[in-house]
């Protein structure tokens, strides 16, 4: 079960609920304002404090709140990189982090088992990742994109909204596939891709 801290989220118990019914292990909290040392059992730190820790990464539920934003960036400030905000919402299964620059997952994502997410990479909105996918560092993936088990997306290649890649696809480095396109076949690096079949 992967571990959640969540920032900015002690005073409300909705992200804790959210976040364990998608399968998370919420360890705690990280507070500009803790309203206890404790909360639901849970250790409330400040960021400072959490940063002390030194772990090389941390799983925090994203926000858009004023608070949760001033936190986040409370965290950068004192070097608290390798940090990724992901979606209460989202499912994981073991997948693993690469790099030290934030990475950004939103609601109703789903990665599955034996994925490598490299740094700084975005994956928005109600997009399903199949297992062994490998996602290459700055890589842009919009919102209700299918990607099919065993997939090599490379650096700083975007994927357009609605985007189907089936078994196997290798999408080069900074390529770009259009929305709604169904990528059956390797796309080369740099390359611009739209369709169904994507050419």
């Amino acid at each position: 079960m992967p571990k959640l801290w969540i920032y900015g989220g002690a005073s409300n118990p909705h992200d804790t609920a959210v976040a364990t019914d998608a399968g998370w292990d919420v360890v705690g909290y990280i507070d500009d304002s803790p309203p206890a040392d404790t909360v639901n059992g849970r250790p409330v730190v400040l960021p400072l404090d959490f940063t002390a820790l030194d772990l090389p990464v941390a799983n925090t539920v994203c926000g858009s709140t004023v608070a949760r934003d001033d936190v986040y960036r409370t965290m950068l400030d004192l070097g608290m990189w390798g940090t990724d905000l992901i979606h209460p919402s989202a499912i994981t299964h073991g997948y693993q982090i690469g790099g030290h620059v934030c990475g950004y997952i939103q609601e109703f994502v789903t990665i599955q088992a034996g994925c490598m997410v490299d740094s700084n990479v975005s994956i928005h909105a109600n997009t399903v990742v199949g297992h062994e996918t490998k996602i290459g560092e700055g890589v842009f993936i919009a919102h209700g994109v299918m990607i099919s088990g065993r997939c090599t997306i490379g650096a700083g290649a975007y994927i357009g909204a609605g985007a189907v890649l089936l078994p196997g696809v290798k999408i080069g480095a900074f390529a770009t596939v259009g929305a709604g396109a169904v990528v059956t076949k390797d796309v080369a690096p740099a390359a611009t891709v739209k369709g169904n079949p994507a050419k």
